[in-house]
């Protein structure tokens, strides 16, 4: 009951405002539509960290694929970083013309709002975003882990 709260909510969100814009594009910046998206603990591109938890990230990092290649490749401020609230990052996230989140870690109602929106999740991301990208489109990256062994989350267990 309380997820679907929460999607009610996003519904709502995601409907367009009294100026006619959608509440997620407000926060828009670039919207690449093949774009694969991962949270990253600072911005150095492909050579960033990923996070250990998507939502908490400073940084994420959008690349472009095709043919199982890496194309090009940006890196997007969490603009959410200090107001982590459920549903504004995967909001954004959608924002950004992303199909693919790869992180760490993700709480089961981020899991849920990303289902909803029609965002593939990947967890259980290590070390660079570049190792992440190239293990996820070889396909030894995919689906979802509430307990992947990840730190600074929502406890040992998103």
């Amino acid at each position: 009951p309380e997820a679907q709260d929460q999607l009610d909510d996003l519904d709502r969100l995601d409907r367009p405002d009294d100026a006619g814009q959608h509440a997620d594009q407000r926060a828009q910046h670039v919207t690449h539509p093949a774009g694969q998206q991962r949270a990253a603990d600072d911005d150095r591109g492909l050579e960033s960290e990923v996070s250990h938890h998507f939502g908490r990230c400073p940084y994420y990092v959008i690349a472009e694929t095709g043919d199982g290649g890496i194309g090009a490749v940006r890196v997007a401020a969490n603009p959410y970083f200090s107001d982590h609230s459920p549903g504004k990052v995967p909001l954004f996230i959608k924002s950004q013309g992303v199909s693919v989140m790869i992180a760490g870690g993700m709480g089961w109602r981020a899991k849920e709002i990303f289902d909803h929106h029609g965002i593939e999740v990947a967890t259980g991301a290590l070390g660079s975003v570049r190792r992440a990208l190239e293990e996820y489109l070889a396909g030894r990256l995919s689906g979802y882990d509430p307990c992947s062994g990840r730190e600074g989350g929502h406890g040992d267990c998103h």
